[in-house]
């Protein structure tokens, strides 16, 4: 609970910061650059995370890591955070970033799973009905699951729908389990 309060409200305050000094879309690369970095990279977040790491250490490796690949406003604002040592908010203050941004601009988040990855094709078409539906900019991420066999799951807003084969043959399964003939109370 404590991280989703730290994260809202720096998350605010750098989008704040980052609104007022025009360098809105900027700073936004800058989050997702980093959030990537904690998503693709664990020790990196167990780096932030581990509490026997001096915070002037992690700030130095967090300054070698992305000062040549981001603006100076996240660079210090990184500082802020590591110095107030809630560096272990890092990631989560990124994603939330990333979410208060989309909101400001019209945007909603959609997540497609499928067995192989989408075409151009099918990615627009997707794209384009979820346009439609929801009268808002998507932004579209797109995983691939193998063990879904076939077809998608589709998550939307609070909205999934599963049209996997995997799903198809799971109820199939779950029907020839169930007794027909037993009256059900």
């Amino acid at each position: 609970m404590q991280e989703l309060k730290v994260s809202k409200r720096y998350a605010k305050s750098i989008l704040d910061l980052a609104q007022e000094r025009n360098v809105l879309e900027e700073t936004r690369g800058d989050m997702q650059q980093l959030l990537n970095a904690c998503r693709q990279n664990p020790e990196l977040s167990r780096m932030l995370k581990n509490p026997l790491i001096k915070p002037d250490k992690k700030y130095t490796i967090l300054k070698a890591l992305f000062a040549s690949r981001i603006a100076e406003l996240c660079m210090n604002f990184i500082q802020i955070i590591v110095r107030k040592r809630r560096e272990q908010f890092l990631e989560e203050i990124a994603a939330e970033f990333i979410a208060q941004y989309e909101a400001i601009k019209g945007i909603t988040s959609a997540v497609v799973v499928s067995a192989v990855s989408l075409n151009d094709a099918l990615r627009a078409e997707v794209t384009a009905l979820l346009k439609k539906l929801s009268k808002m900019e998507i932004s579209l991420q797109e995983k691939v699951d193998p063990a879904l066999i076939g077809g998608f799951v589709l998550r939307f807003g609070d909205v999934q729908y599963d049209a996997s084969i995997a799903k198809s043959l799971n109820d199939i399964r779950m029907g020839f389990n169930s007794n027909l003939y037993q009256k059900k109370a």
